[in-house]
């Protein structure tokens, strides 16, 4: 059999050439692997198929899942309409769609995905009152100097620019150090069982909703700024 070395400690294994037992069963440790790890708690211990029924308890005519290497050329659509109309109680599903599944089940239908997106809204949240209470801060602070441009006849394009600017440079100093911190964290867990992944859409993705996050934020200020009266310049 096959098991990860991360799971040596949980499985009670030496490593390479150990013995164990699984339902009565001899079973020696013929091959290592790194970093194939279960999303659950669970390790994934590696068979050949006659075995790992045996393991099981599986019927020879019964199965779970299959997986199908094809040739380079071979029409993959091709082949799934055939076998799925051979194997009338199988599904057939591509890498990408079995992936996707995958994702889907743990984001939306566990407690898990619950957690994560839970805390991706609350950090969203936070993160729009912090930025949002910053420049209305700023702004509350500036008001006299607001009124005197507006006074001198500045334009009030002009002055929301300048708070959205305020808002964009908040986002992108904020994403730099957000984004250098996730960095150091993929590089640190690289070669763990469980590395991080931080895709190039992904780290766009991000940024631009930092971008929208930090400029709906700005609203709070651009309306403090639209009431102020040009004549509150002169009379301090």
């Amino acid at each position: 059999m096959a098991i990860d070395r991360s799971y040596f400690e949980r499985l009670g294994s030496k490593g390479l050439g150990d013995t164990a037992e699984i339902r009565d069963q001899r079973a020696q440790v013929q091959v290592v692997t790194k970093g194939i790890r279960s999303f659950t708690t669970t390790p994934y211990v590696f068979a050949v198929l006659d075995r790992a029924r045996s393991y099981t308890g599986t019927p020879s005519n019964k199965t779970t899942y299959l997986l199908l290497h094809l040739a380079a050329g071979v029409d993959v659509e091709n082949v799934r309409s055939r076998l799925t109309a051979t194997l009338a109680k199988a599904e057939v599903l591509t890498p990408d769609e079995f992936r996707e599944r995958s994702r889907s089940f743990w984001l939306f239908e566990t407690g898990a995905g619950a957690a994560l997106i839970a805390g991706a809204l609350l950090g969203m949240i936070v993160g729009s009152v912090i930025v949002a209470q910053t420049l209305y801060s700023n702004t509350k602070e500036h008001l006299n100097e607001f009124a005197t441009l507006r006074a001198i006849g500045s334009s009030s394009t002009y002055i929301h620019a300048v708070i959205v600017v305020q808002a964009l440079l908040s986002a992108v100093i904020g994403f730099v150090i957000a984004a250098a911190t996730g960095l150091l964290i993929v590089k640190a867990t690289a070669d763990t069982a469980l590395p991080v992944v931080m895709t190039p859409m992904l780290i766009a993705s991000l940024f631009l909703l930092t971008i929208a996050m930090c400029i709906a934020s700005a609203i709070s200020a651009i309306i403090q700024v639209v009431r102020i009266d040009p004549a509150t310049a002169f009379t301090r």
